[in-house]
């Protein structure tokens, strides 16, 4: 993985160019993989914009609309591997976002997929786990 550092930490910045974003989704979903994660955020890859990929496509410019509940969450982080800590996540969530194909959606997450977005929707902000 490409890391810069300064990326973990530092808000990305907004995709304006959604068709050149669409671009990186096979090599960076490939990596994902590859690393046996079920998420990765654009800024753990040397890109300063908002985008991820996750088990379910790419995640471009996300956002909560909602949270509801909350529930202790086990995690880990591809850029620190081995580590884990825990936090306490929101059990639903209702979100906004650009996918792979280009298209708006409007879900409702729970469970796992709630707990993933909200930990690479953190990466973005430039919240890190360590």
């Amino acid at each position: 993985m490409k890391l810069d550092p300064k990326y973990l930490r530092t808000r990305s910045c907004k995709v304006e160019d959604i068709d050149e974003t669409r671009k990186l989704y096979k090599e960076a979903a490939k990596l994902m993989w590859e690393q046996k994660g079920v998420g990765l955020a654009a800024n753990q890859v040397g890109h300063n914009k908002r985008w991820f990929v996750w088990q379910h496509g790419m995640v471009i410019n996300p956002e909560i609309i909602s949270e509801t509940g909350s529930t202790p969450s086990k995690e880990g982080c591809l850029s620190f591997p081995g580590r884990t800590t825990t936090v306490r996540r929101a059990k639903i969530v209702e979100v906004r976002y650009i996918d792979e194909q280009g298209k708006s959606k409007d879900k409702k997450l729970v469970g796992l997929p709630a707990i993933v977005f909200q930990r690479e929707l953190d990466h973005l902000n430039g919240v890190c786990l360590f």
